[in-house]
């Protein structure tokens, strides 16, 4: 995930400073994390550290890229529907990530092992 587009993608509703924009960024991945586990939110073998150049890349899904934007939205404008779409959104990411690592894969329940044939 491109951190200056969505730098760019917050600035066009709402003005704010680097600084605060990366401290929203942070918030918000922490707050993703302790939520989702870290395989459905960071890239494979990613791992988080806070960063502080907004030319960076964010190890982060794709798939959250419209609820960290939200939430940093959230933050700065303290608007409750922009929270109320970032709940939504972060949950229909981490099921559309879920839904990608358990394609093909089984489930059984344990009484289908617990027969006696």
């Amino acid at each position: 995930m491109i951190l200056k587009e969505l730098y760019e993608n917050v600035t066009h509703v709402q003005a704010c400073s680097q600084d605060e924009f990366m401290s929203h960024v942070d918030t918000t991945v922490r707050a993703l994390l302790a939520r989702y586990d870290k395989e459905y939110v960071l890239l494979p073998k990613e791992v988080w550290i806070k960063h502080i150049n907004i030319n960076e890349d964010l190890p982060v899904r794709e798939e959250y890229f419209v609820a960290i934007r939200d939430n940093v939205l959230f933050l700065l404008t303290g608007n409750g529907d922009r929270k109320t779409d970032f709940v939504n959104e972060a949950e229909d990411a981490f099921k559309t990530v879920w839904k990608h690592k358990m394609r093909g894969k089984k489930f059984r329940s344990a009484d289908y092992y617990s027969y006696d044939w």
